[in-house]
This record gives C-alpha cells, structure tokens and sequence, in this order.
C-alpha cells in the first residue's frame, strides 16, 4: 500500500541529484570551427549530363563487385566450416 510513497521519494531523489548535463555544442573549446571557402567552390562546379551518367555506370559497377566479393568470401567460409567440422566429426 506504501508503494506509491516509495515511488514519490525515489522520483524526489533523482530529481535532487539531477544535474546539468553538458553537451558537446555547449562548450564551444571542445570543436574547432572551419571555414567554408572550398564549399563556394564546390557549389560554383557544374556536371553535365553524360559526367552524371558516367559516375554512375562506375558506382554501379564497383557496387556489383564489391557485392560479389563480399558473396565469394561467405561462400568460402562456409565451406571451410562445412569442410572442418565434417573433418572433426569423422
């Protein structure tokens, strides 16, 4: 029956030990600030068309080998586990 009692003073507890948290943005020591003058330069940059077309077949590409890659190796590994514990079993 006291339950809410014990509830109301731990919720009292917390709230007078509570203290003020500090987070990276409020100290301003903790972060250096950089210029932004590369950035104009980049935004003054133009692709055509057939530059988007083309960065994009590369990534295409380099995604589809990375994935095979990343498909072999898993198929290597179980087979080498398949291979290891037929190995242990008999």
């Amino acid at each position: 029956m006291s339950f809410a009692g014990t509830v109301q003073a731990m919720i009292t507890s917390i709230k007078n030990n509570a203290r003020d948290r500090k987070t990276l943005y409020d100290s301003k020591d903790l972060y250096i600030l950089k210029s932004n003058d590369g950035f104009e330069e980049l935004l003054k940059k133009h692709a055509t068309p057939e530059q988007l077309n083309e960065i994009s077949s590369k990534l295409k590409r380099r995604n589809r080998i990375n994935k095979i890659i990343a498909i072999l190796v898993c198929l290597l590994m179980f087979t080498g586990s398949v291979f290891i514990v037929y190995r242990i079993m008999f």
